[in-house]
């Protein structure tokens, strides 16, 4: 399919500004997006985690957790700023902001402390640097960096299979890309227009409202009653886009049936991706496990392709008997009497998570004197070997509740000689508070069990009190929601935020969990042994989802905060007696953390404080403070903390970490209600 794009002038073109004066600031002409890049010292995308005012609210402070540096970075993640207060703004230009705003700042420095810039605003969750500041390429970046070029026309046959060779009277799908990359809600008028032997034979236009920095997918429906060479031109504001098919009689000359698909083979020559297969029904798609192999088959001869290492490897639910399935899976014979296997080998065994013993198979009082050797599946199951057989308790058959985890070996279970601790994987279904009890996807995670850090292998451990996958060689911790490293004592490559390499997981009606074709990428599904690249929006996202969990399942608990004392929620994790740890992290290898405790008590102020060794009062709160240096005078300073404790609404806190002034505000802010 040949593209053709012309990239009209205004994307990321001129756009003014008006400037008013404002402290230091000159009177200034309107500016470009350019112009006002580089006359700018310093300019971030920054969350605020704490402001205040003057005793004139002429001027406020910004305390700003800052999520990426756009031009002139420093090497910090904490900056204060100063801007206009709600009775010091010339001009209504001049931008006031609020506790948990992500902004964009240009920023330049007068009297050694960095001045917002009338022209930074609020921006939008949905946002890129690229957008906010509408530059395509900003100065100075690499080749590459900026926003990738998209083919936005996709044309498709009746079957959803996107070519560039049609029937004639077969319909044809239209899909257009509409993106709106400007950090205000814009109403975008979209034209589209079929052109044939120089004749205009299909014509629309249509006004498509898009929030900041999103896009949609606009369709059309086009029938062709001629054979010859069309054009598809697309007109959305400032971008004009046109790609060109043709259209034949048909195929061999005779009508296509359009009640048969193609086979796997002609639909990938027709430019249908293997993922994107489509099978008869009664059939399902399987992919050999280099990607470059598809077959329609039956369930029954997927699990066997499964099993000899050519198809995508597929995944029991917890409704099913999960031991059987894959016995079943392996060719085995299934003893539901001791709840055991017979017919695999050692490594099938490990598998499914048992260990061998020599049993009897009885039929009926006849038990022949030579035992089998059986795979034992339930090792909560008392079964003596050189005894007769005991009925057992169907009960005790293990499935994979809530809250647990089975290591597994993906691409392929049965390979043994190439075999290495890259293809050891964690499934882990999620506690109940985390939504584990749902019989679906989303119940579950799957990780590379490959540390990041190091050469060791990691572990989700359910217990009270733990709940998060840890190494045990250099005390590594990644959260179980994205598998995002919180907290290392090891070396990580690039020093950015990373994840645990993930499977994707999909499950269908018939309550199967699937693996996807993984993208072994660092921005997809991660490089084994190297991580996942995880942005702090994906942060931020998993950390929401901590939070909307934490409410749903503890009402009566605190709201937690998602930023606090300049960091990012890490984990919730439940403790014991009504006791809650939270984690906040800085999500760097080499960062700063803080630990709160919360705990659930019939008090609205301290049971005890006296091992403090400061008592102070914010709102009527009294709160105590332990100095770990007053008590250790050797220690470091930067290996000393500080524990603040205090009660509110019948709730004990205790709060650990460096920064005590950051630490108080941030307080006094998020529960104690003081600005």
């Amino acid at each position: 399919m040949k593209y053709s794009k012309v990239i009209i002038l205004g994307i990321f073109s001129i756009v003014f500004f008006s400037i008013y004066s404002h402290s230091a600031y000159a009177e200034l002409e309107s500016l470009t997006p350019l112009e006002l890049y580089t006359s700018s010292e310093l300019i971030l995308v920054g969350n605020v985690v704490s402001l205040r005012e003057d005793s004139e609210q002429r001027e406020t402070e910004y305390d700003i957790k800052v999520e990426q540096y756009l031009k002139n970075p420093k090497p910090f993640s904490m900056i204060t700023v100063v801007g206009a207060g709600t009775k010091g703004t010339p001009t209504e230009d001049d931008p006031l902001f609020d506790h948990g705003d992500r902004v964009l700042l240009y920023l330049n420095k007068h009297d050694e402390k960095y001045r917002i810039r009338p022209f930074s605003f609020k921006a939008p969750l949905t946002c890129d640097g690229h957008q906010l500041l509408q530059l395509a390429t900003i100065p100075g970046e690499p080749r590459g960096i900026s926003s990738p070029v998209r083919d936005l026309i996709h044309l498709t046959n009746t079957f959803g299979i996107e070519i560039d060779t049609f029937v004639v009277n077969d319909g044809i799908n239209i899909d257009y890309d509409l993106f709106n990359n400007n950090p205000q809600s814009n109403s975008v008028e979209v034209e589209i227009a079929i052109i044939t032997d120089s004749a205009t034979v299909f014509h629309a236009n249509q006004s498509i409202p898009l929030e900041p920095c999103t896009n949609t997918i606009i369709s059309w429906n086009f029938t062709p009653t001629k054979t010859g060479e069309y054009t598809v031109n697309v007109t959305s504001e400032d971008i004009s886009t046109s790609t060109d098919f043709n259209v034949k009689l048909n195929r061999v000359g005779v009508s296509l049936d359009k009640n048969t698909l193609l086979s796997p083979l002609k639909q990938i020559k027709e430019g249908v991706s293997l993922v994107d297969v489509k099978c008869n029904e009664g059939k399902v798609p399987a992919y050999k496990y280099n990607r470059m192999s598809v077959a329609c088959v039956s369930l029954d001869t997927e699990s066997k392709l499964v099993l000899r290492g050519w198809a995508t490897m597929r995944l029991a639910m917890p409704d099913d008997n999960i031991p059987q399935a894959l016995c079943n899976n392996y060719e085995g014979i299934w003893h539901p009497e001791y709840n055991a296997c017979r017919g695999i080998s050692d490594l099938q065994c490990s598998l499914i998570g048992g260990h061998f013993e020599s049993l009897r198979i009885c039929s009926g009082d006849i038990c022949p004197n030579k035992p089998h050797s059986m795979c034992v599946t339930n090792p909560d199951a008392l079964i003596q070997s050189d005894a007769e057989s005991q009925v057992l308790d169907l009960s005790k058959i293990t499935f994979m509740k809530p809250n647990s985890i089975v290591f597994f070996y993906y691409p392929d279970p049965s390979d043994i000689k190439d075999r290495d601790a890259y293809e050891t994987f964690m499934l882990v279904r999620l506690p109940e508070w985390l939504g584990g009890n749902s019989d679906d996807a989303s119940a579950f995670r799957a990780y590379s069990a490959k540390a990041v850090d190091d050469s060791c292998l990691v572990k989700y451990w359910p217990q009270e009190g733990r709940q998060i996958i840890e190494n045990p060689c250099r005390g590594g911790f990644y959260r179980i929601v994205d598998g995002a490293m919180i907290r290392t004592f090891g070396a990580v490559p690039g020093g950015a935020p990373i994840a645990l390499p993930h499977l994707t997981l999909s499950f269908d009606e018939n309550g199967f969990l699937y693996i996807e074709p993984p993208i072994w990428s660092k921005t997809d599904n991660g490089v084994l042994g190297f991580g996942r690249e995880i942005t702090l929006q994906e942060i931020r996202e998993g950390s929401m989802f901590l939070i909307d969990s934490f409410e749903k399942a503890y009402p009566d608990y605190p709201e937690i905060p998602l930023e606090f004392a300049g960091m990012t929620l890490a984990d919730i994790t439940p403790e014991y007696d009504q006791r809650f740890k939270v984690f906040y992290s800085e999500f760097t290898p080499i960062a700063q953390n803080i630990e709160m405790f919360i705990t659930k008590c019939d008090c609205d102020t301290l049971r005890s404080h006296s091992e403090y060794d400061d008592i102070e009062n914010i709102g009527g709160t009294v709160i105590a403070i332990h100095d770990e240096k007053s008590r250790n005078p050797e220690i470091s300073d930067s290996f000393n903390s500080y524990t603040i404790k205090f009660a509110k609404d019948g709730f004990e806190f205790e709060v650990i970490g460096k920064n005590l002034d950051f630490m108080k505000s941030s307080i006094a802010a998020n529960f104690l209600n003081e600005n």
